[in-house]
C-alpha cells in the first residue's frame, strides 16, 4: 500500500501507474489483507492498566445514566467509579477473573483491571485492521493486543501514557506470593546435645580393652 502511494507521487508523472493499474493492485491489498505486526515478548514488553476504580457487588439492580442514554446492570454486578467520577457496571463472573483490590486499609474498596496487554509505539503512521473494522494510527502511537486472543486496537499516545504502566511482572499471570511463617527464636534452636571430652572417650576404650583381655584369658584357663 505506502509503495503504492509513493508510486502515484513520482516526480515523473510517465512513471507513475495508470488508474486501471492503481485500482488492479488495490484489488490485490484487499485480498491479501494489511501486513500484521505480531505483538509478542520477541519484539516489545506487557503493559497494564494504571488507573484505579473503586468497586463494590449490589444486591440491586443498577441503573446508570450516560451523555449517550442509560446502562443497567443486574443483582449481582459490580458498580465501579473510575476517573472523572465514570460510573458503569460489570458482571461478578468477569470482574473476578478480570480485577483485583488494592492492598490499602484506607481504601477498602479500591481495585486494579488485572489484564495485561502487548503494546508497541509505532514510529510512523500506520494503517490497521481491528474487529471494527479499518483504523488509523498516528506517529507515536500505540499498536495494543491481547495476549489470549490476540485482537489488536490502536492508542493514542497520549490516552496510552495517561492510562497504561510498564507491568511490573513480565508473564502473562502474576506470580502468587506466598507470606512467610513468623519464625521466633525458639523455632531456630537446636536440641540441647550431650557433649563428652576425649578423656571419657580413652577411658571407655581402655575398658573395652581391658573386659576383652579377660574374656580371653577366661575362656583359656577357665
Amino acid at each position: 500500500f505506502i509503495q503504492l502511494m509513493q508510486d502515484c507521487w513520482l516526480r515523473d508523472p510517465r512513471k507513475r501507474p495508470k488508474f486501471p493499474e492503481i485500482l488492479q493492485r488495490l484489488a490485490v491489498i484487499k485480498n491479501e489483507g494489511l501486513p500484521r505486526i505480531e505483538l509478542g515478548f520477541h519484539n516489545t514488553k506487557l503493559y497494564r492498566k494504571k488507573t484505579l476504580v473503586y468497586a463494590f457487588a449490589c444486591k440491586d439492580v443498577v441503573v446508570v445514566y450516560k451523555p449517550w442514554g442509560t446502562g443497567e446492570g443486574k443483582k449481582g454486578d459490580w458498580v465501579l467509579v473510575g476517573p472523572g467520577d465514570d460510573a458503569y457496571t460489570c458482571d461478578a463472573a468477569i470482574f473476578e477473573k478480570t480485577y483485583a483490590r488494592v492492598t490499602d486499609q484506607d481504601h477498602p474498596h479500591l481495585y486494579r483491571k488485572t489484564g495485561k496487554i502487548f503494546a508497541l509505539q509505532m514510529e510512523r503512521d500506520f494503517l490497521m485492521q481491528t474487529l471494527e473494522g479499518m483504523e488509523h494510527g498516528s506517529k507515536g502511537d500505540w499498536i495494543a493486543q491481547n495476549p489470549v486472543n490476540h485482537e489488536q486496537w490502536p492508542i493514542a499516545s497520549k490516552t496510552f501514557k495517561e492510562m497504561y504502566e510498564l507491568a511490573p511482572y513480565q508473564t502473562l499471570v502474576d506470580p502468587v506470593e506466598v507470606a512467610k511463617p513468623d519464625i521466633t527464636p525458639q523455632d531456630t534452636e537446636l536440641p540441647a546435645t550431650k557433649t563428652r571430652s576425649i578423656s571419657e572417650f580413652d577411658g571407655e576404650e581402655e575398658r573395652d580393652i581391658a573386659d576383652d583381655n579377660d574374656a580371653k584369658t577366661e575362656a583359656l584357663y577357665g
